[in-house]
């Protein structure tokens, strides 16, 4: 089914909140959503995508140093994770973490982003 978007498996899996040990046991006929628009954003250790998940929520995927992968749900219920970015300056992202506090996240001239000072 990927084969006919723009995406892969792993970025429809992820879109629709399935694992892959999940989509192997699916059912015939489960609806599978296929994301409306994905923002791209280069980051230290590769490309952070923004989109709206299958229920309306903002989700961010950050690419970690070790090749893993965080997602946050910006708008859950008991979000661990807020980012707030601005589209009259895509250059700056502000997030705050787990703990409460306030990081800024800002892009270089090389298009990466970088945590900079608050």
């Amino acid at each position: 089914m990927a084969s006919k978007t723009d995406y892969t498996s792993a970025e429809l899996l992820e879109y629709n909140g399935i694992s892959l040990e999940d989509a192997r046991n699916l059912p015939i006929g489960t609806e599978i959503k296929i994301p409306e628009k994905v923002n791209t954003l280069q980051g230290e250790y590769g490309n952070i995508k923004m989109y709206q998940d299958k229920e309306g929520n903002l989700v961010s995927v950050v690419p970690n140093e070790d090749g893993t992968k965080s997602i946050h749900n910006t708008f859950s219920d008991n979000p661990s994770l807020y980012v707030e970015g601005n589209l009259s300056d895509p250059n700056n992202i502000h997030f705050t973490n787990d703990n409460g506090i306030s990081e800024v996240w800002s892009k270089d001239s090389n298009g990466n982003f970088y945590q900079s000072q608050v």
